[in-house]
């Protein structure tokens, strides 16, 4: 099986882009397009924060997610609630508050 070269994928890539017509109200680079809305750059930079516990911990969060959704009446994400907590943590110890607050949408 014979393997094609980068640059002729991304030239072939280049020409199917090309062909097909723009869509409305899209501007900037055609690559953003094929990027997953997870992988869009934000406004900050992010890093991976990976923390264990017990599973017990996650049902309870994930349960505290359900009733602030109730008490709401919006999705309630279990990083929204991990950035709560990390900007009290950091108010605990004196400290700036940093995680943006992205219920306030």
């Amino acid at each position: 099986m014979a393997t094609k070269s980068l640059a002729k994928l991304k030239a072939q890539r280049q020409q199917t882009q090309g062909s097909q017509a723009p869509e409305a109200g899209r501007t900037g680079n055609q690559d953003s397009a094929a990027t997953p809305a997870h992988r869009r750059k934000k406004p900050y930079d992010e890093v991976h924060i990976t923390v264990y516990g017990p599973i017990e911990g996650k049902t309870a969060l994930e349960e505290l997610c359900i009733a602030r959704k109730k008490e709401l009446g919006r999705k309630v994400t279990l990083r929204e609630l991990a950035f709560e907590a990390f900007n009290d943590i950091l108010k605990k110890y004196g400290k700036s508050p940093i995680f943006p607050d992205e219920g306030a949408h």
